[in-house]
């Protein structure tokens, strides 16, 4: 259940920040080689941060396996 909810959260993120990309290069013309090379990298890297933080968490709440 939680897996269906974060891959449902991921995918809409996903979506909202692809229109927030175009409209960043298309409306307010910022260069975009620049723009989604660091874009990407902190979305990646937010995420990788996220993954570690989320195993840590299930990590120390689940109960041990005798």
């Amino acid at each position: 259940a939680v897996q269906r909810v974060m891959l449902g959260a991921f995918f809409a993120k996903f979506a909202f920040f692809g229109v927030s990309v175009v409209l960043m290069i298309k409306v307010f013309k910022f260069e975009a080689v620049p723009f989604v090379l660091s874009f990407a990298v902190s979305f990646l890297g937010l995420y990788a941060l996220q993954a570690v933080m989320l195993a840590r968490l299930f990590r120390q709440s689940a109960p041990e396996a005798r």
